[in-house]
């Protein structure tokens, strides 16, 4: 178990629940779920959303979503969101050290880290989600699509608290 999670719940003043995930739990031959836009599953997904599930009816948790790796809690965004969060929340110091970690996990230059951190600072957020068309006939007339109201966000968030709901709502793995 990661010392993250054990320094997470410290801080929090909980009880880190844990539960083993054997191999031999996991689903290797399951139907995909019919509601499902995009027909893909890692091979433990069942068997992590089993234990969950169950952990979440023990506590008499009604609703969660599951980053199934650590999602939900890290946020795992591939931007320069996070180091933007950092100089707005804890000033230059901190934001600098954002960037030369991003660097680091992305194995890009300082000159990109910095040039994408400003413009996440600097430039108007771009729209969380756009639609995808590419499935319609090109006949056909689309209607304008309304903004789903998690969407709308209020005008001084951080730029990773902007990016991190479409990003938990798009991976579908909520209860």
């Amino acid at each position: 178990m990661s010392v993250h999670w054990h320094q997470i719940a410290e801080q929090l003043g909980i009880e880190l629940l844990q539960q083993s995930l054997e191999f031999a739990d996991a689903a290797i031959a399951f139907p995909l779920p019919q509601h499902s836009l995009r027909p893909a599953a890692w091979l433990l997904s069942c068997a992590v959303a089993r234990v969950m599930n169950d952990a979440a009816d023990a506590q008499d948790v009604r609703s969660h979503f599951s980053g199934s790796g650590g999602d939900t809690i890290f946020c795992y965004l591939a931007s320069a969101a996070p180091a933007a969060d950092a100089f707005r929340e804890h000033g230059f110091a901190v934001g600098w050290q954002a960037i030369v970690n991003l660097t680091r996990l992305h194995g890009c230059t300082m000159a990109k880290a910095v040039r994408l951190t400003l413009r996440k600072l600097y430039w108007p957020p771009k729209p969380p989600i756009r639609a995808e068309y590419s499935l319609l006939a090109r006949t056909d007339e689309t209607p304008p699509l309304e903004l789903h109201p998690w969407f709308s966000a209020p005008p001084n968030v951080l730029p990773g608290d902007r990016e991190r709901i479409p990003f938990l709502a798009a991976r579908g793995h909520e209860r």
